[in-house]
């Protein structure tokens, strides 16, 4: 059983298979809001902006551009992954960003 929602700029498909999860994107900048989004949730859940709420903001700073350096890095990597798709295809799957987190270098 599969469920459909529709935003303005992507479109999502979800099954019980995470390996059939995926997104399709209709550009780089929806690419980045979505993985934007997708962090500010990570830190909410995991109680992670509170505990930055804490640190001098010199440490923010800092750990804000490593978190920045690895996003950035990842979608330069899933443009990359994209690029050689057929047919203009924007589809992001499991598969293509385990292939392009194992490209990551540490940050």
């Amino acid at each position: 059983t599969a469920t459909t929602t529709t935003t303005s700029a992507t479109s999502a498909n979800t099954s019980t298979n995470p390996n059939e999860i995926y997104k399709e994107f209709r550009s780089e900048d929806d690419i980045r809001t979505y993985m934007n989004e997708l962090m500010q949730k990570s830190m909410m859940s995991t109680g992670m902006n509170a505990r930055m709420a804490t640190l001098p903001r010199s440490q923010q700073n800092v750990i804000a551009g490593r978190i920045n350096k690895a996003l950035e890095g990842l979608l330069g990597k899933m443009m990359e992954e994209m690029g050689r798709m057929e047919g203009g295809s924007r589809v992001v799957t499991a598969d293509v960003v385990r292939r392009c987190m194992e490209q990551m270098r540490p940050v």
